[in-house]
């Protein structure tokens, strides 16, 4: 049993805490601590003489969301489970505690809704956009909970059904012009010259080129493979891509100066493991780079933005050969990169390594031969 004290906008309170037969509960919002106190003591008795009566409890949120990250646990990445389990704390704190299931109503979730936004307005953090992430994160846990067996009769209907979603603005996807992708490969150093290129070559996402081994190529048939989780469940799924000429030397000479104690193309060399996104030189990785160049600042989706820009414009590929080449389950994804535009990957390589060898006023043939 335990009360501790805390500060709100309107003075002091006190939260409550207390285990019963394997489950913790919690409440707070009490302005006295003897409140706190006496509230604990009634529970209890309340509680024993439901299990000595072998009355049936209520089944707690508490419960319902601890099972939801487990299950998550090895399916989804632990950022996201992270993320999952910070949303359900603050709802729980927002109802009061580990409060029953069945008081988590649609009118309910939308005051916490209200006040996940005023919390985003006051950290600076776009209000509509992290409500209706929490929203997601609310409707999936009920949605896994209505599938679970032990959970039937207790769990009917999810509250999130009623619950409208805020309108958010479109966002603008930021696609660099040809000249400031030049100066930034002008500036870059050979390490990185060598991680945009292969980005501006492949149309990868970041992820899949820090996580590159050497098993994943092909040089006797000029492929690689590129490895995601961005799929439903978090299932790992890769596609397979034609290496153009220009890769294909650049990952020849890499493999040349390798690292042999490492099966990563691109290898810390403190860890000799592949690059953390957490790390310094990938952190701030485009950040230095652009600084360096005197261009706008632009981060490593944006190369992948390009990239599916210069072959939309190429008019040579077709959207079905642009999704399989980007990596997207849907066409629809694909055709938000490309709006207007709308087998194999290989037309799609062709096209880039044709751009980037052949002198154009765009042309980065010089920067990616220094």
């Amino acid at each position: 049993m335990s009360v501790t004290k805390y500060k709100t906008k309107a003075g002091t309170r006190y939260r409550a805490e207390f285990e019963f037969q394997g489950e913790r509960y919690p409440l707070a919002g009490f302005q006295k601590k003897s409140e706190a106190q006496t509230w604990i003591a009634t529970e209890r008795v309340r509680l024993a003489e439901e299990a000595k009566n072998g009355a049936v409890t209520d089944l707690l949120t508490q419960k319902v969301t601890r099972e939801y990250l487990d299950y998550c646990e090895g399916r989804l990445r632990p950022t996201t489970v992270a993320q999952k389990d910070f949303v359900f704390e603050q709802l729980m704190e927002f109802m009061g505690g580990n409060v029953p299931i069945k008081n988590v109503t649609d009118g309910r979730v939308a005051d916490f809704l209200k006040v996940s936004r005023q919390r985003a307005i006051d950290r600076g953090n776009d209000p509509n956009k992290t409500a209706n992430r929490d929203l997601r994160e609310i409707n999936a846990l009920f949605n896994w909970a209505l599938h679970q067996k032990e959970f039937a009769g207790k769990i009917t209907i999810n509250p999130c059904r009623y619950v409208t979603p805020f309108p958010e603005e479109e966002a603008v996807r930021y696609v660099p012009p040809a000249e400031d992708i030049q100066k930034v490969l002008l500036a870059a150093t050979p390490w990185e010259t060598d991680i945009i290129t292969t980005l501006l070559l492949t149309g990868a996402r970041i992820g899949e080129i820090r996580n590159l081994l050497w098993d994943d190529m092909s040089m006797e048939r000029r492929e690689l493979r590129l490895w995601t989780r961005k799929r439903k469940g978090g299932a790992r799924q890769y596609r397979t891509l034609t290496m153009p000429p220009m890769l294909e030397t650049m990952f020849k000479r890499l493999w040349k100066d390798r690292d042999r104690q490492s099966p990563f193309v691109f290898t810390n060399p403190e860890t000799r493991t592949g690059w953390s996104k957490h790390s310094w030189p990938m952190k701030f990785f485009m950040a230095r780079i652009c600084a360096r160049a005197e261009v706008k600042k632009m981060e490593f989706h944006a190369l992948r933005h390009y990239v599916a820009r210069l072959a939309r414009d190429s008019k040579k590929a077709t959207p079905f050969e642009l999704q399989k080449f980007l990596g997207h389950q849907r066409l629809g994804t694909t055709e938000i990169y490309l709006r207007d535009l709308g087998s194999s990957t290989e037309c799609v390589s062709q096209i880039l390594d044709d751009f980037l060898q052949n002198p154009t006023p765009e042309s980065h043939t010089k920067a990616l031969k220094k």
